[in-house]
């Protein structure tokens, strides 16, 4: 079947399927404004319009008939996920005995501007590693500033730090705590909240929730997670590089 027989035999299907004209259309992949048009080619040049007219030679060689192209495009136009290979096989389909091949039906799609542009988006860039310096150890004294270092208090809200025991409270337990010391005082850090700060007794002392030196004698120990008074100047938070 030729496409001029091809045209006729979908033009007479309202009439000889009892189909609507949308449905023809959907079917065969053209717009109800074609479908029209041809009706109306028909109408106007009577049996003539049952003839194929005669074309006259393409100017370019080998390039693809209008009506071809124009099908082509029709088809692309109505399933925008169609590619080259169910475009070519739809096209056998309605009868065209020569398909265009598919460098050819690539090409149409490209030329009637029917092809997504590839993206030009970047990809993701890789991050450059950058080498830390190296940190010169800081030796421990009562006049030296230590590095932060992360502590873990017990379920009872206990941290150990340098031999000594400082209560925090239970409401701290499990949690990371920061311990900075600057000057034989020690700053305890929850987040960017200063917790407690004790100046630090002999090896083994236990540090409890009482004031800055430990629980005074006979004192009851503070509630948990309260944040002892500060005793004279705090010195800011200090971090090592």
């Amino acid at each position: 079947m030729t496409v001029h027989q091809s045209r006729i035999e979908i033009l007479e299907a309202p009439d000889l399927l009892g189909l609507s004209v949308t449905e023809v259309c959907r079917r065969h992949g053209i717009s109800r404004q074609t479908f029209y048009a041809w009706r109306r080619r028909a109408e106007g040049d009577g049996v003539a319009a049952r003839e194929p007219r005669p074309r006259r030679p393409s100017p370019v060689p080998g390039r693809t008939p209008v009506l071809i192209e124009h099908h082509v495009v029709l088809l692309r136009r109505a399933n925008p996920r169609w590619g080259a290979r169910r475009l070519r096989a739809q096209l056998v389909e309605h009868g065209v005995v020569e398909p265009p091949a598919l460098s050819t039906l690539h090409a149409i799609l490209h030329r009637n501007g029917l092809l997504a542009a590839p993206s030009t988006r970047p990809g993701p860039t890789q991050p450059t590693p950058v080498r830390p310096a190296p940190t010169q150890p800081t030796p421990a004294g009562p006049d030296s500033t230590q590095p932060t270092r992360t502590l873990h208090p017990n379920r009872n809200g206990v941290v150990t730090y340098r031999s000594r025991k400082i209560g925090l409270g239970s409401a701290y337990a499990g949690r990371p705590i920061d311990a900075v010391e600057h000057q034989g005082m020690v700053q305890l850090f929850a987040g960017e909240q200063l917790v407690r700060a004790v100046t630090l007794g002999a090896a083994g002392t236990y540090h409890g929730s009482g004031g800055p030196r430990g629980r005074p004698p006979g004192a009851a120990p503070a509630k948990s997670g309260q944040i002892p008074a500060k005793s004279g100047q705090i010195p800011a938070r200090v971090r090592s590089n």
